[in-house]
């Protein structure tokens, strides 16, 4: 049985957070890791190739259309700011890679106590079905109501259930902890991984060629974050209160583009996705 502390560290009874001063419903308890010899010396390794990584990496800071995000248009269409940006990355991954891509968004469960983090996988099935419908169909949608319609309905139903997703990930129900406890207590009983994770499907999640995260405005101009693969991206962003998008995006050295094309590209996925939205016309 999974152990209460992976949900229950941190929750209250019914709303799953702690009011201020009140006592957690159990104990933390510390994770001791015993490394063998091996373990350090990957370790260290992984280390090394960190450095590597970013000695090798290209910056480029991007401040896109100030009419993209404005706050009233999104609040009147119900769209969340992030969540339309995230969609807008995968999108603009897909145009350069040609392919899809795990996804990495931090999510900090600041609501619960002790502040855990959680990984918000932002690449859905819904999300990656509109990207390829739309990558198919976007040059025709213009001239073709049924066609637009679909993608429409596709990119509203990909938001939604990604929204879905990213609040149930800040209130630490997110699956990550979960995988953690597998591997941890299944590895420690039986002195092997759990046959999960020698699952190509499951390696292929945990390759975040899109590494991403959103700051405050004063902190996303030209503080970057990392990739996580040689081939793969980093971005840092932030909302301006006018409806602006600032975001440094970072490149690796086996990237499919420099981080100025890739920057491009993601502005002009974020504009295709404004076009095919039906939002209000005041925007």
């Amino acid at each position: 049985m999974i152990e209460r502390e992976v949900f229950e560290m941190g929750r209250g009874e019914n709303t799953g957070v702690l009011e201020k001063g009140a006592t957690p419903p159990c104990s933390i308890t510390p994770v001791v890791f015993n490394m063998t010899k091996q373990e350090e010396e990957e370790c260290w390794n992984a280390k090394q190739e960190n450095i590597r990584v970013g000695q090798a990496i290209d910056i480029h800071v991007m401040e896109g259309d100030s009419h993209l995000f404005e706050p009233s248009v999104m609040k009147e269409s119900a769209i969340p700011r992030d969540t339309l940006m995230q969609v807008g990355l995968q999108l603009a991954y897909y145009r350069v890679a040609g392919r899809i891509s795990a996804v990495y968004e931090s999510a900090a469960t600041r609501r619960l106590q002790y502040g855990r983090t959680e990984t918000i996988h932002s690449c859905l099935p819904s999300t990656v079905e509109f990207i390829r419908y739309f990558s198919l169909h976007s040059s025709s949608m213009q001239n073709d109501g049924e066609k637009q319609k679909k993608g429409q309905t596709l990119l509203r139903q990909a938001l939604s259930e990604l929204r879905s997703h990213q609040k149930d990930c800040s209130f630490g129900r997110g699956f990550d902890r979960v995988m953690l406890w597998l591997h941890t207590q299944y590895t420690s009983r039986t002195g092997h991984p759990h046959p999960l994770f020698a699952l190509d499907c499951v390696k292929h999640a945990y390759r975040y060629r899109i590494s991403t995260s959103q700051a405050t405005c004063r902190l996303a101009k030209g503080i970057g974050f990392t990739p996580s693969e040689d081939d793969g991206y980093g971005i840092c962003y932030s909302f301006g209160s006018a409806g602006g998008v600032t975001a440094t995006v970072v490149c690796g050295p086996s990237s499919p583009t420099s981080a100025k094309d890739f920057a491009a590209v993601i502005a002009a996925s974020l504009y295709d996705l404004h076009q095919l939205l039906p939002l209000p016309s005041h925007c």
